[in-house]
């Protein structure tokens, strides 16, 4: 699975999501765990459940096309090429 995959779309939103989204759910996580143990105070239960939904679906909805166009073979860097190879003061033909 990863031949036809890589160098796609797919291989940049993976990337993305295992190095920034990962880390950042579990410095939120740790967060919510430690706060309370720090301070004695507790966080409000119902606004972390949606802290954590929005999080969560937040940035699957910024991945998950990028995901899909990688599944449908789009290049990686076929949005530099296209900027590349026009310009526009030369017409196309």
């Amino acid at each position: 699975m990863s031949v036809p995959l890589s160098d796609t779309m797919f291989v940049v939103a993976h990337f993305h999501m295992v190095m920034a989204i990962a880390p950042i759910m579990v410095v939120f996580g740790a967060i919510y765990h430690w706060y309370p143990k720090i301070t004695g105070r507790m966080l409000n239960d119902t606004l972390g459940k949606f802290h954590f939904w929005v999080t969560f679906v937040g940035s699957y909805c910024i991945y998950y096309p990028m995901h899909y166009l990688g599944m449908m073979a789009c290049r990686a860097g076929i949005m530099q090429l296209a900027a590349r190879t026009s310009s526009p003061h030369r017409p196309t033909s």
